[in-house]
């Protein structure tokens, strides 16, 4: 029967190494995942209120407050639907909405998402 001489397994240390880099990598998620959640939201309302204003066109001013409807049931308030840029391209238009958020993430560290959605329609 042989004798192994060396320790086997993790020492303490090397615990709790693993457990602050898997800590700090929750953390980050944690901070990411509602950001980029209510960007999709944002990028949801965006469309469907292109799609409502292809089908009966509107007023930039009624786009805005059908997507102020959207952004508040949704509970969305990264951004304002004052932001929303209406812009005449050829027969349609183009909706352009370009916003940051910023997360914060320890102390005084942010996370900063920047975030561009484009929604064109034909008539």
């Amino acid at each position: 029967m042989t004798r192994r001489d060396g320790q086997q397994g993790l020492t303490f240390l090397s615990w709790l190494i693993i457990i602050v880099i898997a800590g700090f990598f929750l953390l980050l998620g944690m901070r990411l995942f509602p950001m980029y959640y209510e960007s999709y939201a944002i990028d949801r309302a965006v469309k469907e209120v292109a799609k409502d204003a292809a089908l009966s066109p509107r007023n930039p001013r009624e786009v805005r407050d059908s997507l102020r409807k959207r952004f508040n049931l949704n509970e969305i308030d990264a951004v304002e639907a004052e932001d929303l840029k209406i812009e005449k391209v050829g027969d349609g238009f183009k909706y352009l909405l370009t916003y940051e958020d910023r997360v914060p993430f320890a102390g005084n560290l942010y996370i900063v998402g920047e975030f561009r959605m484009t929604e064109t329609v034909e008539d």
